[in-house]
């Protein structure tokens, strides 16, 4: 509407009987877009992928606030892993999350603790003494009180809670595809969430797959 406004009068300014102009001109030209709506296996389809959708913004925001926090407390973690979904980074800030947490332990325990989570021993060893000294020399805040703890607890609990949800949508939507008469199938890698969308939203012939990375099903008039 905002933009048939400017078009129509080059001023953006709302009221009742300009928005009810705008709409006369805009189907006397035929400029509207037709709304298909769908029922059944699409729409709920639809309704799913627009609740991930929500829940990954949700996902993104904890895991922002996971990063600020780091950074406030230990922020050469993100030195010493290379991801912060790696199983040793989470293991580490479940255990021992602050510089003064760390120090208290010996490297063997860093090392059977990073090992166990990551499966990868050769490495253990390395980034508990790296975890170990950059805790020494840390930059990060030195008092660390209750509520420090109880802030980087709820963004690690927020992050588990909504990649479960995420997770579980996904199977939602692979079973509800089965559901849906068989087109043509592609295979894509990894989930295209744009692609997705467009295909959902607009109504055009798109490929896309699920979480689990396997074969996708393409749909057409979704």
């Amino acid at each position: 509407m905002k933009h048939h406004r400017e078009l129509d009068e080059s001023s953006s300014a709302k009221s009742d009987q300009r928005d009810a102009l705008t709409l006369t001109n805009i189907t006397r030209e035929g400029k509207y877009i037709d709304t298909v709506i769908e029922d059944g296996s699409r729409k709920q389809l639809r309704t799913l992928v627009k609740v991930r959708e929500k829940i990954q913004k949700r996902n993104v925001s904890a895991k922002n606030s996971l990063h600020a926090a780091l950074d406030d407390y230990f922020p050469e973690l993100k030195e010493i892993f290379w991801s912060m979904d790696s199983r040793g980074l989470w293991a580490l800030l479940q255990r021992c999350p602050f510089p003064v947490d760390v120090v208290t332990r010996k490297v063997s325990v860093l090392k059977e603790l990073i090992g166990r989570a990551s499966r990868r021993r050769a490495e253990a060893s390395r980034k508990a003494m790296a975890v170990y000294q950059a805790a020494k020399e840390s930059i990060g805040l030195k008092q660390i009180g209750s509520a420090d703890r109880y802030r980087l607890r709820m963004c690690l609990e927020e992050v588990k809670r909504t990649e479960l949800m995420i997770k579980g949508i996904d199977w939602e939507i692979k079973r509800m595809l089965k559901e849906i008469p068989d087109r043509s199938v592609s295979v894509v890698y990894p989930w295209d969430r744009a692609s997705l969308s467009r295909c959902l939203f607009r109504g055009i012939r798109e490929s896309f797959v699920l979480s689990e990375g396997q074969a996708s099903r393409q749909i057409c008039g979704i």
